[in-house]
């Protein structure tokens, strides 16, 4: 073969759009599409006064404002087999959208704008499996990551605009409230509010402030793979139509980021702070020790600025730095250069004093990779005995509840501290061992120099004692008061089971976990300042009698018993449990919390 020709030959072969295609490498859609395409999605007829249109050489054209019958195209440009399924598409694309002019806004509402839209193409027996992946990236991304609420909403059928017949809207109906069910979370029903080829799930956020944002959908289309006859063969090389599920988590990116700007009132998490730190230095002699802080910590892969050249006062370039939200402020000086150290500070002019360059880049990494968090508190709760309760949302992400004890001199004992040790024993314990235990996210060392005490753990919802408080006779309905004692008499018998007695034991000290997650209904025990875990001299576990108490009540009786005195929690259930059935107790009524307009009732002894 000539050689130019095999030079010919051997360049289509790599040709990368050759290569792309036969691998399905690339989803990459065109901004613009013939209005031919549009009309047979049903996008022209539904949306077309959304669009940006225009003609070339007497043609047609709309600028896309979704990805959907671009990905359609992707999945029918070959024929597909039961095994391939499901395929996910991904895609980043400009978006364009004709929104009125009164309706624009910063970057919460956009002309043009991306999304981190998805199309799913999956069998009908595939389709519960991954509308419920998508609501665990949901929770991952939101809860997990960013630390927010959410609220769900099940948006049906329009009565006059819709594509399709009914029956196929009253199945995908039916599958998206069965994922919701079936998710633990709270959810509403939105009537007429689905698109034009389905019904979705809208998931709404809620900020810092309060405001709820409509961000991520996940919606379900039996029209399209209708409309562009897509098909897949079985085992049996017969053809069947696929479901097409459309998602999107974040939703519009730029409205996002407003979001999270907004949000974290640019006080940006370490992890994605763009600000991560800065170095000041005290004096020009310093410059080049500086540098090599920089370049050490730059190296490491964070993000670092040098204040080299200033002329304001330290205490000015300090406070600019604080101002201009940087997470942590690097003083350098003549000391700082022999000791080989940085002084460091955070933006909320915390001083955590001299720190060697090395040590620094493992706090660094620290935050960034592990579970160690700042915290930002974002409202209040409570306070009690030991100090204050607060909301905090983690640079990790997630929502949690923090509590503060403050040191004191000559003290040796803090309350916080019994919890810890509580929580910790619970962490090692079996997942069915804990149920009724908070998780223990971080908390102060006991001996830190710190001002306060602190424990993280997770964020619950109301106390039983708050709860009952808020009904007119203050007082459970029967099931209810059912469901809270078993589930508080299982919370008491986990703390035994782990060598604690807990000793004060009141509606106060349970408490139910928080609204919207699939926790809300569970009981919590909290509150383990007077717990007490002892071990005598030959290794049993026991409780302190205490011949002057100043205890009352129940922890007056439990003061004065052994570990060993262990009651029967098996008989204690089982007496209640008949109490109810005598009682004739609905077990299967929702708890009081869960109902709307009603009133508790009165339960006799």
């Amino acid at each position: 073969m000539d050689p130019e020709e095999a030079a010919k030959e051997e360049a289509a072969k790599r040709d990368h759009r050759k290569i792309g295609k036969d691998q399905e490498l690339f989803v990459m859609t065109p901004n613009i599409y013939n209005v031919k395409l549009w009309e047979q999605s049903g996008h022209w007829h539904h949306y077309a006064d959304n669009m940006f249109k225009f003609e070339i050489e007497k043609e047609q054209y709309g600028l896309k404002p979704m990805n959907c019958p671009g990905h359609v195209l992707m999945f029918d440009h070959k024929p597909r087999s039961y095994n391939e399924l499901p395929i996910r598409y991904a895609d980043f694309g400009v978006l364009h959208r004709n929104e009125m002019s009164g309706a624009l806004g910063g970057l919460t509402r956009l002309r043009r704008f991306q999304q981190d839209d998805a199309h799913i193409f999956c069998r009908s027996d595939q389709l519960a499996d991954e509308i419920t992946a998508c609501l665990d990236f949901l929770n991952f991304v939101y809860v997990d990551v960013f630390g927010f609420s959410f609220k769900l909403f099940l948006s049906t059928r329009p009565e006059d605009s819709y594509l399709g017949d009914i029956s196929s809207w009253e199945l995908a109906e039916k599958e998206l409230s069965g994922a919701l069910e079936s998710s633990g979370h709270d959810w509403e029903l939105n009537a007429g509010d689905g698109a034009f080829y389905g019904p979705k799930i809208d998931i709404q956020i809620r900020d810092a402030l309060g405001r709820y944002w409509q961000c991520a959908t996940i919606q379900l289309d039996f029209q399209q793979p209708q409309r562009f006859d897509l098909h897949y063969f079985d085992e049996n090389k017969e053809r069947h139509r696929p479901v097409m599920i459309h998602r999107a988590i974040l939703g519009s990116v730029e409205r996002m980021i407003a979001i999270l700007a907004e949000n974290f009132a640019g006080k940006w998490p370490f992890w994605l702070s763009p600000r991560q730190a800065k170095i000041i230095c005290v004096h020009p002699n310093i410059v080049d020790y500086a540098t090599q802080v920089k370049e050490k910590i730059f190296n490491s892969g964070f993000e670092i600025e040098f204040d080299e050249d200033c002329p304001d006062t330290l205490n000015k370039r300090i406070r600019n730095a604080q101002l201009e939200q940087f997470n942590f402020i690097l003083v350098v000086g003549k000391r700082e250069k022999e000791n080989g150290t940085v002084n460091v500070r955070t933006r909320d002019n915390q001083v955590r004093g001299e720190m060697k360059v090395e040590d620094l880049i493992k706090k660094f990494a620290k935050f960034r990779d592990t579970a160690t968090q700042e915290f930002l508190v974002v409202a209040d709760i409570a306070s009690g005995g030991y100090g204050a309760v607060y909301k905090v949302r983690g640079s990790k992400g997630g929502v949690f509840a923090l509590k503060l004890e403050k040191r004191a001199p000559k003290r040796d004992h803090y309350k916080l501290q019994m919890e810890v040790r509580v929580l910790q024993a619970a962490a090692k314990a079996k997942p069915e061992e804990r149920q009724h235990l908070p998780t223990l996210i971080d908390h102060s060392e006991p001996h830190s120099s710190s001002s306060s005490m602190f424990i993280v753990m997770t964020l619950l919802g109301k106390s039983l004692g708050d709860i009952k408080r808020a009904y007119r006779k203050r007082i459970f309905s029967p099931n209810t008061a059912y469901y809270c004692a078993i589930q508080s008499i299982d919370a008491i018998k986990e703390m035994h089971d782990l060598g604690f007695l807990h000793r004060d034991i009141k509606p106060a000290n349970f408490v139910i976990g928080a609204p919207g997650t699939k926790d809300s209904n569970t009981v919590y025990v909290v509150d383990y300042g007077i717990a007490r875990k002892i071990l005598d001299a030959k290794g049993s576990m026991l409780t302190p009698r205490r011949k002057e108490s100043e205890f009352c009540e129940v922890i007056t009786y439990l003061n004065g018993l052994h570990y060993v005195d262990k009651i029967d929690y098996h008989w204690i259930r089982e007496m209640v449990r008949r109490v109810a059935k005598r009682r004739n107790c609905n077990l299967r009524e929702p708890y009081d919390w869960q109902k709307k307009n009603t009133h508790s009732r009165t339960m006799s002894r």
